[in-house]
């Protein structure tokens, strides 16, 4: 005797949309969730902006509610699915996704206590949700692409997609720039005024131009900066081994080629 399929629970659906890839929900979901993390991004760097984040404050003040909610709902939604919540909760984008909600909760919940702009430091953490889009770049590439990326990985075959590369490459640039604003902002004659400028003191570090307009005063941003530069060393290692890489395969084909002609 057969038993009858039994449908799954609401928590088991929930679950498998936002964890599952074989499930159609899962990427639209995902994907909206790190289309709002990068919004909010743009939103935090651009409030640091005196002549903007004063002029827009009041719709940066409603747009930073809809967000807050939004993550808020999401992280307590991965936190009923986990089949070990602690084991989530004390993970690494779990701390990030708490991190990334504590500044917000604690100004709605004691607005008396905690000014809007006291915790603007905190606040600047949550870039660190943009780690979380990085798990999503993948999938962004067509489907052949995929393809050729898996066959690649299960012949031995490294790879390091320019896609891939040009997102992890800014996603490092806006974390050194938001970390050096938040550490220096406070220092009086700081050049580190805003998040822009913090990203473009990292973009020249990090590519090794190095015009020494902007220098870190502090200890604090002396370590991010060291950090910073031993980052720079890396993408430049990898820029010379994804274009190593895409000048082989336009030259000569992809490897995978040569060995099947052999």
């Amino acid at each position: 005797m057969q038993h009858a399929h039994r449908p799954r629970s609401v928590r088991a659906r929930i679950g498998a949309v936002l964890n599952d890839e074989r499930s159609r929900w899962y990427f639209f979901i995902n994907d909206a969730i790190a289309f709002i993390i990068v919004i909010s991004v743009c939103m935090l760097i651009l409030e640091t902006v005196p002549s903007i984040g004063v002029k827009y404050a009041v719709q940066f003040r409603i747009a930073e509610t809809v967000v807050m909610t939004i993550f808020t709902v999401e992280y307590l939604l991965r936190i009923w699915v986990a089949e070990r919540r602690m084991r989530y909760m004390g993970s690494f984008f779990g701390i990030i996704d708490l991190v990334a909600i504590v500044p917000g909760l604690l100004a709605a919940l004691f607005p008396a206590a905690f000014a809007y702009h006291t915790l603007s430091i905190f606040r600047i953490l949550r870039v660190l949700r943009i780690l979380r889009t990085l798990r999503l770049v993948r999938f962004v590439l067509p489907s052949k692409r995929r393809v050729q990326m898996a066959r690649d990985m299960a012949n031995g075959i490294a790879i390091f997609n320019i896609e891939i590369f040009l997102f992890a490459f800014f996603s490092a640039v806006v974390l050194a720039g938001a970390l050096m604003h938040a550490i220096e902002g406070t220092v009086p004659g700081t050049k580190f005024a805003s998040i822009p400028d913090g990203m473009w003191w990292a973009m020249v570090t990090m590519t090794t131009v190095g015009y020494g307009d902007y220098v870190p005063a502090t200890v604090g941003g002396k370590i991010v900066a060291s950090f910073t530069m031993l980052a720079g060393l890396v993408f430049l290692a990898l820029l010379v081994a994804v274009m190593g890489r895409t000048m082989q395969t336009v030259l000569f084909g992809s490897p995978l080629e040569g060995r099947t002609r052999e």
